[in-house]
Protein backbone atom coordinates (compact mmCIF):
# COMPACT_ATOMS: atom_id res chain seq x y z
CA UNK A 1 0.00 0.00 0.00
CA UNK A 2 2.79 2.43 0.89
CA UNK A 3 4.69 1.78 -2.33
CA UNK A 4 1.56 2.23 -4.45
CA UNK A 5 0.74 5.45 -2.60
CA UNK A 6 4.22 6.81 -3.21
CA UNK A 7 3.88 6.15 -6.95
CA UNK A 8 0.44 7.81 -7.04
CA UNK A 9 1.76 10.85 -5.16
CA UNK A 10 4.20 11.57 -7.97
CA UNK A 11 1.59 11.45 -10.77
CA UNK A 12 0.31 14.99 -11.46
CA UNK A 13 -2.95 13.74 -13.00
CA UNK A 14 -3.74 11.95 -9.75
CA UNK A 15 -4.12 15.28 -7.92
CA UNK A 16 -6.02 17.09 -10.71
CA UNK A 17 -9.13 14.90 -11.17
CA UNK A 18 -7.71 13.51 -14.41
CA UNK A 19 -7.10 9.89 -15.24
CA UNK A 20 -10.21 8.51 -13.54
CA UNK A 21 -8.76 8.20 -10.04
CA UNK A 22 -11.45 8.09 -7.31
CA UNK A 23 -11.61 11.04 -4.96
CA UNK A 24 -11.64 8.68 -1.96
CA UNK A 25 -8.33 7.16 -3.10
CA UNK A 26 -6.83 10.64 -3.42
CA UNK A 27 -7.99 11.56 0.07
CA UNK A 28 -6.60 8.31 1.51
CA UNK A 29 -3.22 8.92 -0.12
CA UNK A 30 -3.22 12.53 1.05
CA UNK A 31 -4.05 11.77 4.68
CA UNK A 32 -2.49 8.33 5.21
CA UNK A 33 0.83 8.45 3.34
CA UNK A 34 2.94 10.11 6.04
CA UNK A 35 1.42 8.16 8.96
CA UNK A 36 2.10 4.91 7.06
CA UNK A 37 5.64 6.07 6.33
CA UNK A 38 6.12 6.83 10.04
CA UNK A 39 4.82 3.37 10.96
CA UNK A 40 7.28 1.81 8.49
CA UNK A 41 10.17 3.80 9.94
CA UNK A 42 9.21 2.99 13.52
CA UNK A 43 8.93 -0.67 12.51
CA UNK A 44 12.51 -0.54 11.24
CA UNK A 45 13.75 0.98 14.47
CA UNK A 46 11.64 -1.31 16.66
CA UNK A 47 12.52 -4.56 14.92
CA UNK A 48 16.23 -3.66 14.85
CA UNK A 49 16.10 -2.94 18.59
CA UNK A 50 14.25 -6.19 19.34
CA UNK A 51 16.70 -8.16 17.23
CA UNK A 52 19.69 -6.63 19.02
CA UNK A 53 18.15 -7.40 22.40
CA UNK A 54 17.48 -11.00 21.34
CA UNK A 55 21.06 -11.43 20.17
CA UNK A 56 22.42 -10.02 23.44
CA UNK A 57 20.43 -12.60 25.37
CA UNK A 58 21.43 -15.36 22.94
CA UNK A 59 17.76 -16.05 22.38
CA UNK A 60 16.78 -17.87 19.22
CA UNK A 61 14.41 -16.44 16.67
CA UNK A 62 16.17 -13.17 16.00
CA UNK A 63 16.60 -14.11 12.35
CA UNK A 64 12.94 -13.58 11.47
CA UNK A 65 13.04 -10.19 13.18
CA UNK A 66 16.08 -9.20 11.11
CA UNK A 67 14.33 -10.42 7.94
CA UNK A 68 11.31 -8.29 8.85
CA UNK A 69 13.58 -5.31 9.46
CA UNK A 70 15.32 -5.86 6.12
CA UNK A 71 12.02 -5.94 4.24
CA UNK A 72 10.93 -2.72 5.91
CA UNK A 73 14.24 -1.08 5.01
CA UNK A 74 13.75 -2.12 1.37
CA UNK A 75 10.22 -0.68 1.37
CA UNK A 76 11.39 2.56 2.96
CA UNK A 77 14.25 2.91 0.47
CA UNK A 78 11.93 2.21 -2.48
CA UNK A 79 9.59 5.01 -1.36
CA UNK A 80 12.53 7.40 -0.99
CA UNK A 81 13.92 6.42 -4.41
CA UNK A 82 10.57 7.12 -6.09
CA UNK A 83 10.47 10.60 -4.56
CA UNK A 84 14.13 11.22 -5.41
CA UNK A 85 13.60 10.10 -9.02
CA UNK A 86 10.66 12.47 -9.46
CA UNK A 87 12.55 15.39 -7.93
CA UNK A 88 15.61 14.77 -10.12
CA UNK A 89 13.32 14.58 -13.15
CA UNK A 90 11.85 17.95 -12.18
CA UNK A 91 15.31 19.50 -11.87
CA UNK A 92 16.39 18.02 -15.22
CA UNK A 93 13.35 19.62 -16.88
CA UNK A 94 13.99 23.04 -15.32
CA UNK A 95 11.13 22.91 -12.82
CA UNK A 96 11.23 23.37 -9.03
CA UNK A 97 11.98 20.25 -7.00
CA UNK A 98 8.46 19.53 -5.70
CA UNK A 99 6.61 20.65 -8.83
CA UNK A 100 3.69 18.44 -9.85
CA UNK A 101 2.65 20.13 -13.09
CA UNK A 102 1.74 17.91 -16.00
CA UNK A 103 4.00 19.29 -18.72
CA UNK A 104 7.56 18.08 -19.25
CA UNK A 105 8.70 21.26 -20.92
CA UNK A 106 9.58 24.44 -18.98
CA UNK A 107 8.15 26.51 -21.87
CA UNK A 108 4.72 24.94 -21.31
CA UNK A 109 4.88 25.87 -17.64
CA UNK A 110 5.61 29.52 -18.50
CA UNK A 111 2.75 29.70 -21.00
CA UNK A 112 0.35 28.14 -18.49
CA UNK A 113 1.32 30.69 -15.84
CA UNK A 114 0.98 33.62 -18.23
CA UNK A 115 -2.62 32.60 -19.06
CA UNK A 116 -3.62 32.88 -15.41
Amino acid sequence: MLLAASVLREIPEFWMNKGGYPVLLRECVYWLFYPCLAVCFSGIVGSAWISLKMRQRNAGGSQWVMNFCGLQVLLFMAVLMIALWDNLNNLANGRPIFDDSISDSPADDVSMKSEE
